[in-house]
């Protein structure tokens, strides 16, 4: 398993799962297949780090989202031709993101409608005008931007695709404003895009709201679909229909329990390490999986909303560089890098993997050619690798590319990985 996956060493992370990460072809949370979820529905997963939907019929085909680059959504278009020849009619676009968007190019035929969100166009700006830090995310492959949309929709709505009857609900969405689901009532299907992406926005842009994500659970618990197909494998795994009532229920309390404490000035730290958990759940198992994993970055995200940039405590109010916190502990420790790796040292013996990578980084900062310092700093990123490669895949993404260690899909060559 280790040779499959490119690994030629055990002290490299220690990860399990069938995803891959790398500087050129991003991240990917399984390897390219094509899923078939119903009659004539199939979704592409794995051909790049989003899903593409293909709603099949004799009438031609009806995509829902195009992947993030023109190369990897031609990969998703190859596998659907093994199973269709129909033209692409229409293109249904679930939100504005670079990775359901970038690939338009490969799915667009002549005479497909693009359908998409009235206000598409100003979140789609939002995206042109960011700036994509963590290159491992996607990759190398240019992310097309240059989008054209034929008809937009501001309210509900149905159309009828040869026998398919398919209904465009307008969301706020937890991760953007512009979220459009798809409903296939006859099958009791809903793709839901990224409204219920855990992060509930981008961590590092100013984007999504707690109350965008609790609407479009009320959504979608009013709708009673049988299934919900999210717009990554494990928003579908583990966000499903059965989960929705009791992660609606939890959040709304955690969204009121915060709320409280805000006014109450208490520091967002404190409100982390509570580890806030509603009575509720004990009525609602299949929530509380769901409800783990959205937590922290929903509270991170409400308290950013609705609390200053001045807290009570005193944070923010004269923020401080990285060079001058280490500047600090420098002197703190009497100076010299042995202070640093062994407080970095004695953090990783006891598990603290975020406290060992920001004491190994300071010192770093102070003393950048110490082999000690870098050695734990490895350490630190090998330790919330292995953490976080099963229940936080940003995490992972960004932790292994500052520790420019690739992960190779299972089954293929670390110089043909797809």
């Amino acid at each position: 398993m280790l040779r499959r996956a490119g690994i030629d060493s055990l002290e490299a992370p220690s990860v399990t799962g069938n995803f891959s990460v790398g500087p050129d072809q991003g991240f990917r949370f399984t390897n390219p297949r094509l899923v078939r979820e119903g009659d004539g529905v199939y979704v592409a997963e794995g051909f790049d780090f989003a899903n593409i939907a293909f709603l099949i019929d004799s009438a031609g085909v009806v995509a829902i989202d195009a992947g993030t680059t023109e190369e990897s959504a031609r990969g998703a278009m190859k596998a659907l031709r093994e199973v269709t020849d129909a033209p692409v009619r229409y293109v249904i676009l679930t939100h504005s993101h670079w990775d359901h968007v970038g690939g338009l190019a490969a799915i667009r035929e002549p005479g497909t409608v693009v359908i998409a969100r009235a206000n598409f166009a100003r979140e789609l700006a939002r995206m042109r005008s960011s700036t994509r830090t963590f290159s491992w995310f996607f990759g190398t492959r240019p992310v097309g931007l240059d989008v054209r949309v034929d008809r937009t929709v501001s309210g509900n709505e149905s159309f009828r695709h040869g026998g398919r009857e398919i209904r465009l609900i307008p969301v706020s969405g937890g991760e953007t404003d512009d979220a459009l689901f798809v409903h296939l009532p006859q099958q009791g299907l809903l793709f839901v895009g990224d409204a219920f992406m855990p992060y509930v926005g981008p961590p590092f842009l100013s984007e999504g709201s707690p109350e965008g994500y609790l609407e479009a659970l009320a959504t979608v618990r009013s709708i009673g679909a049988r299934r919900l197909i999210g717009g990554h494998p494990p928003l579908t795994r583990f966000f499903d229909a059965e989960a929705v009532p009791g992660l609606e229920t939890a959040l709304r309390s955690l969204y009121d329990h915060v709320l409280a404490d805000v006014d109450r000035d208490r520091p967002l730290p404190d409100l982390l390490s509570e580890n806030y958990l509603p009575e509720s759940l004990r009525k609602t198992p299949k929530a509380v999986l769901p409800y783990l994993v959205v937590r922290d970055h929903f509270l991170q995200r409400l308290h950013q909303q609705k609390a200053g940039y001045w807290q009570a405590d005193g944070e923010g109010m004269h923020p401080l560089t990285r060079s001058e916190q280490a500047a600090l502990l420098d002197q703190l420790g009497g100076g010299g890098d042995a202070p640093f790796v062994r407080v970095a040292e004695d953090l990783l013996a006891r598990g603290d993997g975020p406290m060992a990578l920001r004491v190994s980084e300071m010192g770093l900062l102070r003393y950048p050619a110490s082999e000690p310092l870098k050695s734990s700093r490895t350490k630190a990123l090998s330790m919330l690798i292995e953490r976080y490669n099963l229940v936080d895949p940003f995490r992972f993404i960004i932790y292994s590319q500052w520790a420019s260690s690739p992960l190779s899909p299972i089954g293929v060559a670390p110089g043909d990985a797809r």
